[in-house]
């Protein structure tokens, strides 16, 4: 399950999956939608790499103490870099959509803020 969850994770990232509040799309100017949508992946970057450093750390402490699971005795320190790996990774993708939706506000181009990036040049 951990796999599973942490794997998809920048992929929901890039799709732009993730559950949003939007109770203010509605009325808002759709290029301070834009500066908006930039901001919060920023944000949402940023987090997720604080996310991604202690992790990081958890899994060094876990492979210095030899960390295993109490009845199958599978190491834990492979589940804590993959998880750890994925943060950043996400924190990456995150922090790409930012740029993307600020260069966009600065251009005065309106996407769909959040979508992902469309290789038809629109």
């Amino acid at each position: 399950m951990l796999v599973m969850i942490f794997l998809a994770l920048p992929l929901a990232s890039m799709a732009g999956e993730h559950i949003v509040f939007d109770l203010l799309d509605r009325v808002m100017p759709p290029r301070l939608l834009t500066l908006q949508q930039s901001l919060a992946n920023l944000l949402t970057g940023l987090v997720f790499g604080a996310a991604f450093w202690l992790v990081w750390q958890r899994s060094v402490r876990t492979y210095e103490m030899g960390d295993i699971t109490a009845r199958l005795e599978i190491p834990l320190g492979p589940f804590h870099r993959m998880v750890a790996a994925m943060l950043l990774l996400t924190a990456l993708v995150h922090l790409v959509l930012a740029a993307r939706d600020a260069m966009r506000a600065a251009t005065g181009r309106q996407g769909a803020p959040g979508a992902p990036a469309t290789g038809s040049g629109s």
